[in-house]
């Protein structure tokens, strides 16, 4: 029976051990985050690109998709209604907006 001994002993020596590890590594990797300037600054804000396209019946406004583009977030810039760019643009899949695409925003 003394050979289980150590065991008992170990385990939750262990389990301490690996716990105070990890308390000790997230603590380490907040700290950085907040004391660092670059965390605390916000990204600048990216200009909206909005293009005049010569086609037959006129010149059609256009805007260029970015990588990260979402339909509402579009919209949103634009000051339009998804429901505006989906009936300007009738074969444009929402969830397949491809960066470097031309979505019609007007006539």
């Amino acid at each position: 029976m003394q050979s289980r001994i150590p065991g008992r002993i170990f385990a939750p020596l262990a389990l301490i051990a690996v716990a105070l590890a990890v308390v000790l590594l997230v603590s380490m990797t907040s700290g950085s985050q907040k004391s660092s300037p670059a965390a605390a600054t916000t990204a600048p804000k990216q200009q909206t690109t909005v293009k005049s396209v010569a086609s037959p019946t006129g010149k059609t406004k256009v805007y260029v998709v970015r990588k990260g583009d979402l339909l509402s977030t579009i919209a949103e810039k634009l000051g339009m209604t998804v429901a505006q760019i989906e009936a300007l643009n009738p074969d444009l899949d929402p969830q397949t907006l491809i960066p470097g695409q031309s979505i019609k925003i007007g006539p």
